[in-house]
């Protein structure tokens, strides 16, 4: 499973909602490499605590911190999330 740890999920017959969690390995950045492609839908991130960078694109950066929301779009082909040393990050990930 490339989650760290999903912590819990809400289904409904309009979107699926899942509490994330990811971790680096103690003194080592880490980068956890994703594409969400297989959902056919637009994907929103809510950073619910600790930080991230999101790296999309031609190496497109977008720092995320507590209290950001992302956007991913639908046609996105893959996404990754990099967390610094000694960091993690816990986020709300929400899909149709």
């Amino acid at each position: 499973n490339i989650w760290e740890r999903a912590v819990g999920n809400v289904k409904s017959e309009y979107f699926t909602t899942s509490m994330l969690e990811l971790r680096s390995d103690g003194g080592k950045a880490r980068s956890y490499d994703f594409s969400y492609a297989h959902l056919k839908s637009f994907v929103i991130l809510t950073c619910v605590g600790g930080s991230m960078s999101v790296v999309y694109g031609n190496e497109n950066v977008m720092e995320v911190k507590q209290g950001d929301v992302v956007l991913l779009p639908a046609d996105l082909e893959s996404v990754s999330f990099e967390l610094a040393p000694y960091s993690e990050c816990r986020f709300l990930e929400t899909h149709i």
